[in-house]
């Protein structure tokens, strides 16, 4: 029988961070739950029993301080599998209690004024599509995609059945994305209609049409998805499959969430 000696180098430490690569986003779902970010912005420095205090709902577990306290101090923790704490721990300096606050990164888990964050995004990635990459050997070998493996149906379907949780998504990451590129960006400027395909309900485009006054914008998605659509005076909204057509415009714009 081959033995493999135990070591603690970087080899084995990266080996061993797969087996806890998945604690970070149910981590950071567990906390946007809790509404730890939001706390936190609000009040400021705080120990686990504090925040426990002031959670939105009330709280029967006596051991829930010691273990919201493992969640935290997981969050503030920089490793392997979480590369990029989100916040920052220090000790009371008046008792053995750790107090946490947040720390740059952790601002794209605030909601912002249209009570949207990238949270949302990755509380629905984890929530709808984490389970089909457990098919990844079967597609390899058999074909077809992981999605249809696990949900016994193609994606268009899912999107159909839970349109308000994606739409929460998709909005949560124009939210973090559309400022950065709108402040880097500006070849929309001399663009007279823009359509968006794929836009979901059109809250990307009226971030765009906020900044050019002259512009128009078409938004086209799947036609259940648009019916639910932002109202916009410059916004129209079209529903449809881009594989077959696109409505005409001067410019197509397109964003992947990836």
């Amino acid at each position: 029988m081959t033995t493999f000696p135990v070591s603690e180098n970087a080899e084995w430490v990266s080996v061993l961070s797969y087996t806890t690569a998945l604690t970070a986003p149910f981590a950071i779902q567990a906390a946007l739950k809790l509404n730890v970010f939001e706390i936190l912005n609000r009040h400021g420095q705080l120990s686990a029993q504090q925040i426990i205090d002031l959670l939105p709902r009330p709280c029967t577990n006596p051991h829930a301080p010691a273990l919201l306290d493992r969640l935290l101090h997981h969050l503030s923790s920089k490793s392997p599998t979480f590369p990029c704490p989100l916040l920052t721990a220090s000790l009371s300096p008046t008792s053995s209690v750790i107090l946490y606050s947040l720390l740059p990164p952790s601002q794209y888990f605030l909601k912002d004024a249209n009570g949207v964050s990238v949270g949302e995004c990755v509380s629905q990635q984890v929530l709808h599509f984490l389970d089909t990459f457990r098919h990844l050997d079967a597609v390899i070998l058999d074909g077809g995609d992981g999605f249809q493996k696990e949900f016994g149906h193609h994606i268009s379907h899912h999107i159909a059945e839970h349109t308000p949780k994606l739409v929460a998504a998709m909005a949560s990451m124009t939210a973090v994305l559309m400022p950065q590129l709108l402040d880097a960006y500006d070849g929309f400027a001399d663009v007279g209609t823009l359509v968006d395909v794929g836009g979901c309900t059109g809250y990307t485009l009226i971030h765009i049409l906020d900044k050019y006054p002259d512009l128009k914008g078409i938004n086209f998605d799947q036609p259940q998805i648009v019916t639910s659509g932002a109202i916009h005076p410059r916004l129209t909204h079209v529903g449809g499959n881009m594989l077959e057509a696109i409505p005409q415009a001067d410019a197509v714009f397109m964003m992947v969430n990836i």
